[in-house]
């Protein structure tokens, strides 16, 4: 299918041929008919993705910063591959859109039907795309009589709402709005409607014009010499009851116009993404109420209920997102609001470059509303698209390994993808992301043949002889049981499996499937670590550990911390350290407690081990979130048998004993977690028949600590295993 898309590196806007995406339980797979460019908001990241590196620094220099910091930290190749994986990301552009439901997930068949007309909004969901998926919450019907046109409009006239009921306006009241693009105008239509008087200002004389086609008593340009005269006269002397500035532009001249246009302890509420210096004095003179109006109401960026589909109880939040959206079409279906005034441009989506030429002035005209044109195109609906010709087909078992890879994140696009692509011997295949403009952009950056949305399509592929699986979490144990099913090879980042029934259903499938799976820990490959390792491997009593991680902090929002989709960070992360230290005595953990830093466990990102190992040795593992991130971020340090070991970083290593000092790799050594050996293990077992080089009994095994560590977290108690 087509979608528009901004590529963050050059800053090009391009219509590229993608895979569909498909149908969540929540939501709903539309065809587009309409979408709908926002000329403010669209303009200015259109202009920030256009910007050269040079400027994005000078504005930016806590990235640069960053930047530098994971140099000292990671080394310089593994920053750089970390930075062109988030430079080399195509945005999909658009919020906006109306169409005909395609595909109706599996939670919301009572609401909906193939054939429904329904509005759409969120980024990243209702895009400039022949086909969106979109959840339950960001989807509305269209009322009978409102055009799919109007109805494109929804996300605009929905922010244009929020912000009037932010300003909490009453019949009669005098209001003024500055900036008067799409969201301008729907506003002094919305006020209108709501009994208010308003006054409209701008920049552009042709803009004044149609807001008062749309209703506006009066108004006049920024500029003109009588402004405040104008306003005082229109209000009666008193000034504006309320005020809403909606313009969008970096220039704080809407906040510092607002207060000598407001009457004593009036409302001056902010809509668009203006600048905000705020003078002090003239909002205290007048004791003026500032009010932030978030986007297009509650629920947005929250990810459970945009996401999720969880709604707010009406009786506790009446205005939702969701419920704005339907008050907005509402209000067009009963012709109090006519959005159709507003559009200047109607542009196929095959030309969308043309369109955001017009936005960026690069093609010279007035224009407002410019909506996007969706042909009928059954051939949209595809979850996969040909990237590059494949290889000569070969037979299984030869050894070329031709790999799909299920999830590519950044964490797959920085560290695995590079990795692999420098394997002479493994043909990279295809590629599946739920989204499609990642999968594409992933397969041509790396030259899969071909890129899909569903992760179905590897799984059923007879020419596949491995899968690397790096989706989030929850659907590891799952989409590796089901390559395993075909005969597939499996590469399972960690964890193996978030609950112990799905964690045993693919040790059971993997028994009897025959095939390797091998789980993504990659320390126990690092050469630091085979060091010391190998130090202590001739030790004839139990030894000490103690494993220190200055974690960084992740947002509460963060999907890793999700229960449902992440499992929190001792499930996602700390397996990493207990299978280090298992791996390093050669003995399964027969106990573990554990207990959380100054937090809930709820959080789980600070939170103190305990392990106690079959063979009497003993390891504590402090994983803590609240460190600067100028500290290196893991340090084991081994004692025992006569014998001390320090490992830094997976940088340098010190070796103890008889008096004497061995120290491998040095300050400016570079990083090595063992992920580019771990990859290499795999593919050569694939090709050489043996077994895993992870025993997935063993990182089974790890598994069933983390979850024991949980369960020691909530009882307060040690666990046995």
């Amino acid at each position: 299918m087509k979608q528009v898309l901004q590529f963050r590196r050059s800053g090009a806007t391009r219509v590229v041929e993608v895979p569909a995406p498909t149908t969540q339980s929540n939501g709903l797979l539309v065809q587009n008919h309409w979408s709908l460019i926002s000329p403010g908001t669209e303009r200015m990241l259109v202009e920030a993705g256009g910007a050269n590196l040079l400027n994005t620094a000078r504005q930016r220099p806590d990235l640069v910063r960053q930047v530098l910091d994971k140099a000292a930290r990671d080394g310089i190749a593994a920053t750089v591959e970390s930075v062109r994986s988030r430079l080399d990301v195509a945005i999909p552009l658009g919020y906006s859109c109306a169409g005909t439901v395609l595909d109706v997930g599996e939670r919301l068949r009572s609401e909906y039907q193939v054939g429904d007309l329904v509005a759409c909004a969120g980024a990243g969901q209702a895009n400039h795309a022949e086909v969106v998926a979109v959840a339950k919450n960001l989807t509305v019907k269209v009322p009978h009589g409102v055009s799919l046109e109007d109805a494109a409009f929804v996300t605009v006239g929905a922010i244009a709402l929020q912000g009037v009921r932010i300003a909490d306006v009453r019949l009669g009241e005098a209001c003024v709005v500055i900036g008067l693009g799409l969201v301008g105008q729907l506003t002094v239509q919305l006020l209108k409607a709501a009994g208010c008087r308003v006054f409209g200002i701008d920049v552009a004389d042709d803009k004044v014009k149609l807001a008062r086609t749309g209703g506006a008593d009066d108004g006049c340009m920024r500029d003109d010499a009588d402004l405040h005269e104008r306003v005082r006269a229109f209000s009666g002397g008193r000034g504006a009851d309320a005020i809403v500035i909606a313009a969008a532009t970096s220039s704080s001249d809407p906040v510092q116009l607002a207060p000598s246009l407001a009457r004593d302890r009036g409302v001056v509420v902010m809509v668009g993404m203006t600048g905000m210096d705020v003078p002090r004095n003239a909002y205290y003179e007048k004791e003026l109420q500032v009010r932030l109006s978030r986007s297009y109401g509650p629920g947005r960026y929250d990810r459970t209920y945009e996401e999720d589909g969880i709604d707010y109880p009406l009786g506790y939040v009446r205005w939702t997102e969701q419920r704005n959206m339907q008050a907005f079409l509402q209000l067009v279906a009963e012709g109090k609001l006519r959005p159709g005034v507003l559009v200047t441009h109607r542009v196929p989506i095959a030309e969308a470059e043309r369109a955001y030429r017009i936005v960026t002035g690069e093609i010279a005209g007035s224009y407002l509303g410019i909506l996007l044109e969706y042909p009928t195109n059954p051939a949209a609906t595809r979850t996969t698209i040909e990237v590059r010709p494949p290889l000569a087909a070969r037979p299984l078992g030869t050894p070329g390994v031709r790999l799909g890879v299920i999830g590519a994140g950044n964490f797959a696009k920085s560290v695995l993808l590079p990795s692999i692509r420098k394997l002479s011997d493994v043909d990279l295949r295809s590629v599946a992301t739920a989204s499609g403009s990642s999968a594409q952009q992933t397969a041509e950056r790396f030259g899969f043949s071909y890129a899909a949305t569903d992760w179905r399509n590897l799984i059923e592929d007879p020419n596949l002889d491995a899968v690397l699986v790096a989706t989030r979490h929850d659907l590891h144990a799952s989409v590796a049981s089901a390559a395993l099913e075909t005969g597939k090879a499996v590469f399972l980042e960690k964890p193996m499996a978030l609950r112990g029934d799905e964690l045993q259903q693919l040790l059971d499938t993997w028994t009897s499937s025959g095939k390797v799976l091998q789980v993504g820990f990659n320390r126990r490959f690092a050469p630091t670590y085979l060091h010391l390792k190998h130090f202590f491997s001739g030790r004839r009593a139990p030894i000490s550990m103690s494993y220190r991680v200055n974690a960084g902090g992740v947002t509460p929002s963060s999907w890793v911390v999700d229960p449902v989709q992440g499992g929190g960070r001792v499930i996602g992360e700390v397996c990493h350290m207990i299978d280090l230290l298992a791996h390093l005595v050669n003995a399964a953990v027969t106990s573990v407690y554990a207990e959380p830093i100054g937090a809930s466990v709820a959080t789980d990102d600070s939170v103190m081990l305990s392990l106690r190992f079959e063979d009497g040795s003993l390891g504590s593992i402090m994983y803590a979130s609240g460190g600067d991130r100028s500290m290196p971020k893991e340090r084991l340090e081994v004692l025992g048998d006569g014998r001390s070991a320090v490992l830094d970083d997976f940088r340098t290593v010190q070796l103890h004993a008889h008096g004497r000092t061995q120290r491998i790799g040095g300050a400016l050594a570079t990083q090595d977690k063992g992920h580019a050996a771990e990859l290499r293990a795999f593919f050569d077992a694939i090709r050489n028949g043996r077994a895993s080089p992870v025993d997935p009994l063993q990182a089974a095994h790890v598994t069933r600590v983390t979850f024991a560590a949980i369960e020691s977290m909530r009882s307060g108690f040690p666990v046995s295993l």
